[in-house]
């Protein structure tokens, strides 16, 4: 029972002090990128263009497939889209401005709760004629000179050339929140985009235009606080395959961000607790293993004259052996049972050990069983029961007769 309960707490104990790690890592500030940050990045190479079939089935991927592989709830989904940068060029009638603008076209999702309007107001849905309606920075109205309802006209890539398409500022916007992990890109590179509403990009760009996307970008943070240890190795092997699945839907698409390095961090600690906790029971079990072996010895001295008879009666070694292991199994279900209750308690002192000697039992110690702590059992009871069946070969080896004749000689006085 000692064993076992010594074997079990192993990966009870590894457990506790990995969950205790992951927490620590996953709740420290991580600036810009806090851990769970999952970047797809899409930049268009020279002189192609992008299919809106593609990218639809990127969005799809993102949105409903992989949220699914990594089986954790996803707390932030942004979608961005950009065309190549243009010069302004003042539209309407009666407009000579000379001052050179060059800003990027952009569309983000989410932006309605997430920014507040400090002059004019939002963008609304896509209209069919019209400019299209775009908001700007604070930073970015006073660095290009704009001011709200001017017009501009911005030339658009396409497939077939370049379009000209009319834009109006209607609005000027701050973050609600600089800190939110909705702005993963940085404040910094806001002060160079028009944006516009992803329905109108959509529609009126991409569809009506036939605008070419320069890059997009799938932003999701996902929520690792209640991350399993059993999970680790089916995360890195996903997000180890990511990479390749995202190039057959869409070439130049990578992970330019992702918690991959984190699993690895974890899954790398998880195996040093487990080695280093290892080599301080072998000692110790080696010990028990002995006495285990020392005991079942004397215990089948004192079978000897029965192993000896089965052997006269022609039962083979097969049989003694079976008989042997199914009592040995027995008392190892016994030994097992009780060993995974101790090892709740032993992991729990481990957990209250502060120093040699120092113990805080106030402490939090959460621990639980695991498969794995199972499986440790079971293997310290195979040991033990293959320790306790040694000896047995040596003594199945005597009849009666010749087991009768070795007592009598060592009855015999000298």
């Amino acid at each position: 029972m000692i064993a076992v309960a010594f074997t079990a707490c192993i990966p009870v104990y590894t457990e506790h002090a990995l969950k205790k790690l992951m927490v620590s890592s996953l709740t420290e500030d991580a600036g810009s990128s806090p851990p769970g940050s999952l970047l797809l990045r899409y930049q268009a190479a020279r002189g192609t263009h992008t299919k809106v079939e593609e990218l639809q089935t990127v969005n799809d991927y993102v949105a409903n497939r992989l949220p699914s592989q990594i089986g954790y709830p996803r707390k932030q989904s942004v979608e961005a889209y950009s065309l190549a940068q243009s010069q302004l060029r003042p539209g309407g009638e009666g407009k000579a401005d000379n001052r050179r603008r060059q800003m990027t076209l952009m569309s983000q999702t989410g932006m309605e709760e997430q920014v507040e309007l400090t002059d004019g107001r939002m963008y609304g849905d896509a209209s069919k004629e019209g400019p299209i309606e775009a908001i700007v920075t604070e930073e970015a109205l006073a660095r290009q000179f704009l001011k709200v309802g001017d017009i501009y006209s911005y030339t658009v890539q396409t497939r077939t050339g370049n379009q000209t398409a009319e834009f109006v500022i209607v609005g000027v916007f701050r973050p609600k929140d600089e800190g939110s992990p909705y702005w993963y890109q940085g404040l910094a590179s806001f002060s160079g985009m028009l944006m516009i509403s992803p329905k109108a990009m959509e529609e009126r760009v991409l569809g009506g235009l036939g605008g070419n996307v320069a890059s997009a970008n799938w932003y999701g943070l996902y929520e690792l606080a209640n991350l399993d240890r059993g999970d680790l190795a089916r995360l890195e092997n996903s997000m180890k395959r990511l990479e390749s699945d995202l190039f057959r839907m869409l070439r130049e698409l990578r992970v330019d961000l992702s918690f991959l390095g984190l699993i690895e961090k974890f899954r790398s600690e998880d195996v040093k607790l487990q080695a280093q906790l290892v080599a301080l029971a072998v000692p110790m079990l080696a010990m028990c293993f002995y006495f285990i072996y020392m005991n079942a010895g004397q215990a089948l001295e004192r079978q000897r004259n029965d192993i000896a008879v089965l052997r006269s009666r022609g039962a083979r070694m097969r049989l003694i052996y079976g008989i042997f292991l199914l009592e040995s199994a027995m008392l190892g279900a016994i030994a097992w049972l009780v060993g995974m209750l101790l090892a709740i308690g032993m992991a729990r002192v481990m957990v209250w050990t502060d120093g040699f000697m120092q113990f805080q039992p106030g402490k939090e110690a959460a621990v639980g069983w695991s498969v794995l702590s199972g499986w440790y059992g079971l293997a310290a009871v195979v040991v033990a029961i293959v320790a306790g069946t040694l000896p047995l070969g040596s003594f199945g080896k005597q009849s009666i007769v010749a087991y009768k004749k070795r007592q009598a000689r060592s009855d015999r006085p000298p």
